[in-house]
């Protein structure tokens, strides 16, 4: 059984067309090995309009797609280093973890679906958000596989 979360997630508040720091990141781990032969893991990203629950189309600028990065046996990441939300508002983001198996006429099956806290979206600067210890930890193993994330600060 694979356990999935959003190990680092999105600032609270951002401004409009700078990018989402920290960045994004869902982790999937599982009892059994992840990397499998032949198995294929991707993750989507879209924006919500919380009020609503419809998805905020245009808004989600960036890479809204991305394969996933073994870290270990067990462990598997996926990361959104370059996030930006168009227009000012309130959104929430739902990030869809997809399989593809071998031998498999299905095409992508969804493994999980996630959604983020709300973020708060204005014209104006924000302070930036700084990751927690344990985010700032899953950052670094992130680079360290060589994920293309934004540099320490």
């Amino acid at each position: 059984m694979s356990r999935v979360v959003i190990a680092v997630r999105p600032p609270c508040r951002a401004q409009t067309r700078t990018l989402l720091a920290p960045p994004v990141v869902v982790q999937m781990s599982s009892d059994q090995e992840t990397s499998s032969p032949g198995i294929h893991f991707f993750t989507t990203a879209v924006l919500l309009d919380p009020s609503s629950g419809a998805v905020a189309e245009g808004l989600l600028e960036g890479t809204t797609a991305t394969t996933g990065v073994v870290l270990d046996a067990t462990t598997i990441i996926f990361a959104f280093p370059d996030l930006s939300i168009a227009a000012p508002g309130s959104y929430t983001m739902r990030l869809d973890v997809y399989g593809m198996y071998p031998n498999s006429t299905d095409g992508a099956t969804l493994i999980a679906q996630l959604e983020t806290d709300t973020i708060s979206v204005g014209d104006g600067p924000v302070a930036s958000q700084q990751p927690s210890s344990s985010e700032a930890a899953i950052i670094e193993l992130a680079r360290n596989a060589g994920v293309p994330l934004s540099p320490p600060e």
